[in-house]
């Protein structure tokens, strides 16, 4: 059974480089990487067309981007399990002939998923319903083949109609069971493995960590005395020279192991489990060579589920950890593997930003801090200072002309952020000045939120889109914000020649405006229960530059949107008259802006 196998491999086969008595059964278990997938009529059987078996890394994915940079770890998160699916979907693939769709409810027909996926395809969690985000992602992706796992108890007939309604979409097909165990040997049959690994179905923890193994190998879900009967089928025609499992005898009884061995004649079983399920996720871990490892929620099953394949992609281990703790067994994997990179899947309700940073301490050789009990609160922002920053700038050094170079962050791209163009805009002004060399991803995390007031932190999630609140942050929170990692002021009221001084004197300025340089558009919703009008087309750039001469100023656009004739792989920077600059900024007597000095 071929379970080892080098990430370092695949990207020199892309040019690139890196640093880094029995007991019954249950059906047979098989699956290839799907190309084609196909229904008879009465879509009862499923056809799959074996392809290459050797997953491939996308080139020009954020993914190969992330592995090839000097970055060492990176947050994949969306506001809810489902948006975290369409998340990962988004850095891992530019493209996906087959999409697979699981319900995000259920672990179980989830867990089955990483039989089908190789490496290839994009897994995506369906949660009652087929939302905007799922077709988006399902077009953006350009698939033809959608495989639904589970019954319709788990996604409903009209969400597969609605698939089927999807431009571009040619086949929905089904594998569904009577049961959890039904439905996995069924995956396990259709997707043509040689061999076999065996997992609880009764909990998730132990199989959660199994997808990145599964190469040749295929996942069957079991009880822990009993292989359920649609199993027999399934493993009499399997490779015998051993099988894996996966968990401790508390979920797979030794008796169960040893039957399966007599039984169908295996020469051997081996056993992968720890002292709890962080533990056995090392454990198994130990199986990859990767200097790349995926961290996911052991607490709960959406994300290491939807991280399948990104995990067979890299041949990189999935480690589970708590929201606030690193078990020592994984502590101890980082430095004897000595890890360049990690990447999280899951929001900070299921990864905290603490062990985020442990996890970046440990990538640098220092042990963890404050890796016990839950995670310290972040204090609230102040709205009232006793002291008052200096809002005036000083006096110009220079009046001609001025350009203050920043890097350019777009929050589309590789992190997609439609509403997170504050944070985007301070993150470009921080880093021109040398302020931090934190990634968007993390920056946007740590932003302080709240549940419908601007002015203490920021509304909702940047990752998403709604219209039912003002997914902003108001000018005083973000640079009390800002201030954690340098000299940020705001400017909030400042006429247009003092954005202009700041300007000269080499500062920048992060300044409120409209999306597409439009006319402002109101809207009227709640903040803290009381009915607001506020501008509704809200947009937030970067001001870097300007020209006295030609009355302009330079900008650091983080939309680089194709409606605004830019590209989401190009930089978007650009001149605007200071006339509309002064119009835009002035709507509704707002004038929202701060400095970075």
């Amino acid at each position: 059974m071929r379970l080892r196998k080098k990430q370092v491999a695949i990207f020199m086969a892309l040019g690139m480089v890196l640093t880094s008595a029995g007991p019954v059964l249950a059906d047979q278990v098989t699956s290839p990487n799907i190309e084609t997938v196909s229904s008879d009529t009465n879509n009862s059987e499923i056809i799959v067309s074996p392809d290459v078996l050797d997953p491939k890394l996308d080139p020009g994915s954020s993914l190969a981007t992330f592995l090839s940079s000097d970055q060492v770890t990176m947050r994949i998160s969306g506001p809810g399990r489902v948006e975290t699916s369409i998340e990962i979907s988004k850095f891992e693939n530019t493209k996906s002939k087959t999409v697979i769709l699981a319900d995000a409810r259920n672990y179980p027909d989830a867990l089955a998923a990483s039989n089908l996926t190789n490496g290839r395809y994009s897994v995506i969690l369906v949660q009652n319903q087929l939302t905007q985000a799922i077709i988006n992602e399902i077009t953006r992706l350009e698939a033809q083949d959608l495989i639904i796992l589970g019954g319709t108890n788990s996604i409903s007939e009209d969400i597969e109609k609605g698939l089927a309604d999807i431009a571009g979409v040619k086949n929905v097909s089904r594998i569904a069971g009577e049961n959890r165990y039904d439905t996995c040997q069924k995956i396990f049959n259709h997707a043509k493995k040689k061999s076999l690994v065996l997992a609880s179905g009764e909990i998730f923890p132990d199989a959660l960590a199994t997808s990145s193994i599964l190469d040749q190998a295929g996942l069957l879900l079991t009880k822990k005395d009993q292989l359920p009967s649609e199993a027999q089928a399934a493993i009499k025609d399997l490779n015998h020279d051993n099988f894996l499992i996966v968990g401790g005898e508390n979920s797979i009884q030794e008796s169960l192991a040893t039957s399966i061995s007599n039984k169908y004649q295996y020469a051997s079983h081996t056993r992968i489990s720890g002292n709890n399920r962080y533990e056995t996720s090392a454990k198994i871990g130990e199986r990859l060579v990767s200097s790349t490892v995926i961290l996911a929620s052991g607490e709960n099953f959406p994300d290491a589920l939807a991280a399948s394949t990104l995990a067979q992609k890299i041949d990189s281990p999935i480690l589970l950890v708590s929201k606030d703790k690193i078990d020592q067994s994984v502590i101890d994997y980082f430095k004897k593997h000595n890890i360049k990179k990690a990447l999280v899947v899951g929001g900070q309700l299921s990864i905290s930003d603490k062990t985020l940073a442990n996890a970046e301490r440990l990538i640098k050789g220092q042990d963890p801090i404050d890796n016990e009990g839950p995670q310290k609160p972040q204090p609230k922002p102040d709205l009232k200072p006793d002291v008052k920053p200096n809002v005036k700038p000083n006096e110009p050094n220079t009046t001609g002309k001025v350009i203050n170079k920043v890097p350019y962050i777009s929050q589309l791209k590789p992190v997609y952020a439609p509403n997170g163009c504050e944070a985007t805009s301070l993150l470009m002004g921080l880093k021109g000045k040398g302020y931090t060399d934190l990634d968007l991803r993390t920056f946007l995390d740590r932003m302080p939120k709240t549940k419908s007031n601007p002015a203490k932190g920021y509304v909702g999630s940047p990752y998403g889109n709604e219209k039912s609140r003002f997914l902003t942050i108001d000018p005083e929170p973000l640079a009390r914000y800002g201030q954690r990692y340098g000299n940020v002021v705001n400017i909030q009221g400042a006429p247009i020649e003092d954005i202009i001084k700041e300007i000269q004197n080499g500062n920048t300025v992060v300044i409120y405006v409209t999306l597409h340089w439009a006319p402002a558009y109101y809207k009227t919703l709640p903040i803290d229960g009381v009915p607001t009008r506020r501008i509704f087309n809200n947009h937030v750039l970067l001001l870097t530059g300007y020209d006295p001469v030609k009355k302009a100023f330079y900008i650091a656009d983080p939309y680089n949107h194709e409606s605004d004739g830019a590209s989401r792989d190009k930089p978007f920077f650009y001149w605007k008259s200071q006339a509309l600059v002064d119009k835009c900024y002035n709507y509704g007597n707002r004038r929202f802006a701060v400095a970075i000095r």
